[in-house]
């Protein structure tokens, strides 16, 4: 099994609240006269929203990496995403004739709001350090292709994964919901790394250098080789 972490109800009412305001000033903001102490004050009470919604994200943080943290788990494995690329606008598209083509930036938009909305990066920053706290380890692998593999077999294609939570392989008939078998992917490979002698730790990334390669001599890594039968067996992924 797992667990799925996601904002309360309470929290999801607030922040559509917020939303809703947000927009409504936005609307005012536009009719009133620049430089006026009126649109001063739609200003600050955008500000104000906007705040508001980074308090609850930062709250919703906190509380999933004390769960997370306090659980009993002793490593934690994160994928090492990039959300600042993810959550690039898509470029425009264009067609022969020189007329732009749908470029589903709508859609787009929706996604970008829903990742920078969780706040993975932070949620991973604050576990780090309530990790060290209580001797836990937090580090991060490669995210190439983890929601197209197979957990059983290790077959990848994109044909894998053919909807947002479904999962089943073309090779083995492997069925699972999608996010589990990505975490299961995140897992393994995490595994087979730290039993791989030629895994480097850089910055608490875990990556190979291939059989026997030349290991950095850190104290993270002497660690890490230290625990590698503990790890093994009681090894998280989120």
């Amino acid at each position: 099994g797992y667990e799925e972490f996601d904002f309360s109800k309470e929290q999801k009412n607030h922040l559509t609240k917020a939303d809703r305001y947000i927009k409504r000033l936005q609307r005012k903001l536009a009719r009133q006269v620049k430089g006026s102490n009126r649109r001063a004050k739609t200003k600050h009470r955008i500000a104000v929203h906007h705040s508001k919604k980074a308090n609850i994200r930062k709250d919703f943080a906190h509380k999933t990496s004390h769960s997370l943290v306090n659980s009993l788990a002793k490593v934690f494995i994160f994928e090492k995403l990039n959300t600042k690329s993810m959550t690039k606008k898509p470029l425009p598209k264009i067609d022969e004739s020189g007329r732009f083509i749908p470029n589903k930036a709508k859609a787009k938009a929706g996604l970008n709001k829903s990742i920078l909305n969780v706040g993975w990066h932070r949620i991973a920053s604050f576990l780090a350090y309530k990790a060290v706290k209580l001797g836990k380890a937090v580090f991060t692998i490669n995210a190439s292709y983890t929601s197209q593999e197979c957990a059983l077999c290790g077959h990848t294609h994109p044909d894998n994964r053919k909807s947002q939570d479904k999962f089943k392989c073309v090779s083995c008939g492997h069925i699972d919901n999608a996010d589990h078998n990505a975490s299961v992917v995140i897992k393994n490979r995490a595994i087979n790394l730290i039993l791989d002698s030629g895994t480097l730790l850089d910055d608490n990334h875990l990556s190979s250098s291939g059989r026997r390669g030349v290991r950095k001599t850190t104290k993270g890594v002497k660690a890490l080789f230290r625990s590698t039968n503990e790890a093994s067996k009681e090894m998280c992924a989120t």
